[in-house]
This record gives structure tokens, C-alpha cells and sequence, in this order.
């Protein structure tokens, strides 16, 4: 299970809620917002995360990937226009 918060930060369970682990992208900044959380129907250590900046006037797309279960992340949101929010 995966859930994110209004701060920016992303959190992941492997026991149903018994214990969470912090897994946010290292590039996620202060003043972020996680928007979405996309966990893969195949396989449980893939998801996807987008996140707003919008707070602080950067409408540009935060889109990251992990397959590690959050244990690293690549930026995916490369060819989108920068005001792609």
C-alpha cells in the first residue's frame, strides 16, 4: 500500500498499515504536494508518483517512477511542456 501527503512526502507498507516506510523521491523538494499515486496491478514494487509545486508558482510536471519499492526513483516527465500542471 502506498500513500502520499500534502507535504510532499511518499510512504509505503508491506504489512497493511503495521509499518510504514518514507520512500520520497530524493528530488522532492519543500512545498511540494503529492497529487497521485499509481501502484502497479503486476508488480508490488512498482509505482508511479506525481507531484505539484504549485504553491510556489512552478506549474512545471513532477512525474517519477520507481521498480524498487521506493528504494530509488527516475524522473519520467522528460518530453512533457514545462507547463504541463
Amino acid at each position: 500500500m502506498w500513500a502520499g501527503t500534502d507535504d510532499g512526502l511518499v510512504w509505503v507498507t508491506a504489512d497493511g498499515g503495521g509499518q510504514w516506510s518514507n520512500v520520497t523521491p530524493a528530488a522532492v523538494t519543500a512545498w511540494s504536494k503529492v497529487t497521485q499515486i499509481e501502484a502497479s496491478h503486476f508488480d508490488a514494487d512498482t509505482a508511479y508518483v506525481s507531484v505539484s509545486r504549485m504553491r510556489i508558482d512552478d506549474l512545471r510536471p513532477y512525474i517519477y517512477r520507481t521498480h524498487d519499492g521506493g528504494k530509488t526513483w527516475a524522473a519520467i516527465a522528460g518530453g512533457l511542456p514545462p507547463d504541463a500542471l
